[in-house]
């Protein structure tokens, strides 16, 4: 599922990347299917709809945010899952597929939204999007 959504910006391309991966026998047709149903029901949720429903301006997936050495910290990676952009709003996502929750990943997702602030995005949201739990949370 992970690498549908580090290839897609929305519904139709998610659909299209499933189906390459059934022509090219990455999946089989009963993993293609289980993994259309899984996003299918994802997607009922109204936030996670919103982000790929193709509204946004940009969509950038696994691309790493590059910051001037001056502000570098100990972490060196600065690389989202996906990041939207419209007009001011800047929307940040990360995708967490294990079964816990995590600390760390709050203070990860909170160091996107105030690079993305210092670009100039004026309203910055972000959150972390629990897959297999079916659980978001905003930070």
């Amino acid at each position: 599922m992970h690498r549908v959504f580090e290839q897609a910006s929305d519904l139709d391309e998610i659909g299209r990347i499933i189906d390459e991966q059934l022509h090219s026998g990455a999946l089989t047709n009963e993993e293609a299917g289980q993994l259309g149903a899984n996003i299918s029901t994802a997607m009922l949720d109204p936030v996670v709809n919103g982000w790929f429903d193709g509204s946004w301006e940009q969509v950038r997936n696994e691309n790493e945010i590059i910051i001037p050495a001056d502000q570098v910290t100990h972490e060196r990676n600065y690389r989202p899952d996906r990041v939207m952009t419209r007009g001011g709003q800047a929307v940040v996502v990360d995708y967490k597929f294990g079964l816990g929750a995590d600390n760390r990943y709050a203070k990860q997702i909170a160091g996107y939204k105030s690079l993305l602030a210092s670009m100039g995005y004026t309203d910055v949201k972000g959150y972390i999007w629990y897959v297999s739990l079916g659980r978001i949370v905003e930070v």
